[in-house]
């Protein structure tokens, strides 16, 4: 045996030892049997998941890691199994949406058991994928840029349009309910997410007014974060809710604590230049250690 894959086995063995013995806390163990997988491997399992017909414009894992829901230009819903994805050759299941328009968004209710999409028609529309039937359509006022759901409700999601709008929609309530706005900007609004911790607060991306921190409690009064360029297309919490992560149109990534306006880092390379479509940014790695910018 290579002796990096003996280290690599010995850290598992030790490590699932450890935890049996003494109770070490999970995510000590998956620090110690994947962390260092994922920091030293070169050639990580992937594999080309094809089934759309066109461009991909939205990927979401669930909340488990079992399932990926993506959406696309040829207005379908394709839901994966990962784990049959990565080791067959299983195609994934179609779930047929009412979108007559590409889908830019899509997202997981907490549970797991549902999924919203969001699309240029200005529609968003839920999905029961046990059954593969859409159970709900909220007609908003223009295209959709992306969606969120609340961690905590299953029936609450937060949408970003391009009227400017932060709206929060309640599946309970009647479908023709119009929905609270949070936030009413004079430009588009790209981006929305929830803070992982306190659903109360909400960030978002806004193509003139760049970085907000929203309060459902305060609806149209947000802090704003300061930068160079305003411009934002993505934004993203950290899991522990108290770090934030934009990405600028031409220019670079840009890294802040929830709690202060100013940056507490903004990244830079010289190759890198965001100019034209819509991209996103995420937070990865065990310990929300890794900044990713994604292209398309």
């Amino acid at each position: 045996m290579e002796n990096g894959k003996q280290n690599g086995f010995m850290k598992m063995l030790h490590g699932l030892s450890d935890r049996e013995i003494y109770g070490t806390p999970l995510h000590h163990f998956k620090h110690e049997a994947v962390g260092h997988r994922l920091a030293h491997s070169q050639s990580l399992m992937k594999k080309d998941l094809r089934g759309h017909f066109g461009c991909v414009n939205a990927i979401e894992f669930s909340s488990n890691g079992k399932y990926i829901a993506s959406g696309g230009d040829d207005r379908r819903l394709l839901l994966w199994d990962v784990g049959h994805s990565m080791l067959d050759d299983k195609t994934p299941d179609v779930i047929e949406t009412l979108h007559i328009s590409n889908i830019n968004s899509c997202c997981f209710d907490c549970q797991d058991e549902k999924i919203a999409t969001g699309g240029n028609d200005g529609q968003v529309i839920i999905h029961d994928f046990g059954v593969h039937q859409s159970t709900g359509v909220y007609g908003l006022s223009d295209a959709v840029y992306c969606l969120s759901a609340d961690p905590l409700n299953s029936t609450i999601l937060a949408t970003a349009n391009d009227e400017g709008k932060a709206q929060i929609i309640d599946t309970r309530l009647s479908m023709d309910t119009i929905p609270f706005v949070l936030a009413d900007l004079d430009s588009a609004m790209h981006s929305i997410m929830y803070n992982p911790v306190d659903p109360r607060l909400l960030v978002t991306a806004n193509s003139k007014h760049g970085i907000g921190l929203w309060d459902i409690r305060m609806p149209l009064k947000c802090l704003n974060y300061k930068s160079t360029i305003q411009n934002c297309m993505s934004v993203r919490f950290n899991s522990l809710g108290d770090k934030i992560m934009a990405l600028r149109r031409r220019s670079g990534p840009v890294l802040y604590d929830v709690g202060k306006p100013n940056p507490i880092y903004e990244f830079d390379y010289s190759t890198y230049y965001n100019a034209c479509t819509l991209k996103s940014c995420s937070f990865a790695g065990l310990r929300d250690e890794v900044y990713i910018v994604y292209l398309n």
